[in-house]
């Protein structure tokens, strides 16, 4: 079975007593259930209906990575429903192991058929059962993890909006017991075709910034870089949430367990010779069909006494000139929606919004 390393089927039965008049009044009960792959591909399109074009690119894409990789049991698919033989009626959990780390991720969690429950005279049945289903899905799935030494699950989806459906995507999450870490927005920049520049012609920036590479396996320097990174974090408005969740050796270790790791591409940044003021880490990424590459900022931070000072856009046009040596065709970020100065900052640099999404935190 997909993403279930033993035979048997384990369920979890919740009861209910309720009055209300479109529900039977048996006690409600749930049984949650792994999908096998052809169970998974006859629900899918259905149940990513719901997702924006850009959320449902990046579900696809992560779905394709795992099935298509050595390591297709990573993949975990949940059915949570009353009736455990049909598929029609029921919430779809589906989740992503790391190859290593202890970092796992949910990809996304809704109806198999949205449509089937978007009736107002099904609102108060599908509340209780949503309810219920997301009871047994958070049970399972975080005791699983937990058999994989899993200590933190992230999860994104569509943003947050102002007026929200009564179980829209977001619902699940807050109902799964995740804590809402912030909105992020994507911005990205091209290269222009004739030059490779980003952001226009780079000059020299004045007065001069230098880059060191932080030599990976040297283990004094990975601490320095740590503590660096601390230090820079201090005061952020980029999910300052996170902190509550992570450390920064654990986030650190994160970045390093990702197929897009660019070790070559983290640097500590100093002025005059001084020690580092500020710290950056790249990430590569290459387009599976053309195998263009896109570099991704991960993270750019100044240490606090150096900030307003214009050391940001400094710092950005020294990567501009990396993303023109590494011939990448795109620079892309997250900077929480709420970090102001930063997103005024990458917006004057000449980077543009492609789509926003609401992250959520659960330790386990």
């Amino acid at each position: 079975m997909l993403g279930f390393r033993h035979p048997a089927i384990h369920s979890i039965v919740t009861e209910v007593n309720t009055t209300d008049p479109f529900l039977s009044p048996e006690p409600l009960s749930i049984c949650v259930r792994p999908l096998q792959i052809p169970e998974l591909a006859a629900v899918l399109t259905e149940t990513l209906a719901r997702l924006s074009p850009a959320r449902l690119s990046i579900v696809s894409d992560q779905l394709r990575a795992i099935l298509n990789s050595d390591r297709p049991t990573d993949l975990i698919v949940r059915f949570a429903a009353q009736d455990d033989v049909s598929l029609d009626r029921g919430v779809v959990a589906i989740a992503a192991l790391p190859e290593q780390g202890d970092t796992a991720t949910i990809l996304h969690v809704d109806w198999t058929k949205p449509s089937e429950w978007a009736a107002s005279v099904r609102v108060n049945e599908s509340l209780t059962i949503a309810e219920r289903s997301a009871d047994g899905l958070r049970e399972k799935l975080l005791a699983l993890f937990a058999t994989h030494q899993i200590k933190f699950v992230q999860w994104a989806t569509d943003p947050v909006s102002q007026a929200e459906n009564m179980i829209d995507i977001p619902w699940w999450p807050r109902h799964m017991g995740f804590a809402q870490v912030g909105t992020l927005d994507y911005l990205a920049i091209d290269a222009d075709e004739s030059t490779g520049n980003f952001g226009g012609t780079v000059s020299e920036p004045v007065p001069p910034i230098t880059l060191e590479t932080v030599a990976q396996a040297d283990a004094a320097q990975r601490e320095r870089f740590e503590r660096l990174v601390t230090e820079t974090y201090r005061g952020s408005l980029d999910c300052p949430s996170l902190e509550s969740y992570r450390t920064t050796d654990e986030i650190i270790q994160s970045y390093r367990c990702v197929s897009s790791y660019a070790p070559d591409l983290w640097f500590t940044v100093h002025v005059d010779d001084s020690e580092p003021v500020g710290c950056f880490m790249l990430a590569r990424h290459r387009n599976s069909q053309n195998d263009e590459l896109v570099l991704e900022l991960v993270y750019m931070g100044v240490v606090p006494q150096h900030r307003g000072h214009g050391l940001g856009r400094r710092i950005m046009d020294q990567i501009a000139r990396i993303g023109h040596d590494q011939n990448a065709v795109r620079l892309v970020l997250a900077v929480d929606r709420d970090n102001h100065p930063a997103q005024d900052a990458y917006r004057r640099f000449g980077m543009k919004p492609l789509f926003q999404e609401t992250v959520w935190a659960a330790s386990i």
